[in-house]
């Protein structure tokens, strides 16, 4: 494993192990196995089967309605979320999952802020597309999740 990649896995590691109540945004070409090496560090963290701490979303199949959403943060409550290819969000959920992620009393949800959940977002773009070209991501929820 090259220095690069090396240093890259043990950051991710460090902001899974205390990501404190914000969100973290992994970028990588695609194939580079983002996806698989938060599963590991989850692994290594819980010490158990990622399967029982993780809940996967694919940005491009999510429905966009808040009764989806709540479901999926319900789900993900006192595990790790990853929303796969954030850029591929409609503008919908990225409104809804805005809402969820401010924080009242350290946790997330909709009206009732029952959750806590660790939320990792992927994607392939540079961070400069998903910053600058709004046709990918608001400029709020950009804020919110880098």
């Amino acid at each position: 494993m090259n220095d690069k990649r090396k240093k890259a896995i043990n950051t991710l590691k460090r902001m899974m192990e205390y990501p404190g109540r914000f969100s973290i945004l992994v970028l990588g070409d695609n194939g580079v196995g983002k996806t698989h090496w938060i599963s590991q560090n989850i692994q290594v963290l819980k010490g158990g089967s990622s399967k029982d701490f993780l809940i996967t979303v694919d940005s491009a199949l999510a429905e966009d309605s808040k009764e989806f959403w709540a479901g999926v943060f319900e789900k993900a409550n006192n595990k790790y979320l990853i929303v796969e290819e954030v850029e591929k969000l409609s503008q919908k959920s990225q409104d809804i999952i805005f809402n969820i992620l401010s924080t009242e009393n350290g946790k997330f949800g909709l009206d009732e802020k029952d959750f806590e959940v660790v939320v990792v977002f992927t994607s392939c773009y540079p961070i400069e597309k998903l910053r600058n070209d709004r046709r990918y991501l608001s400029s709020k929820f950009y804020d919110r999740i880098s």
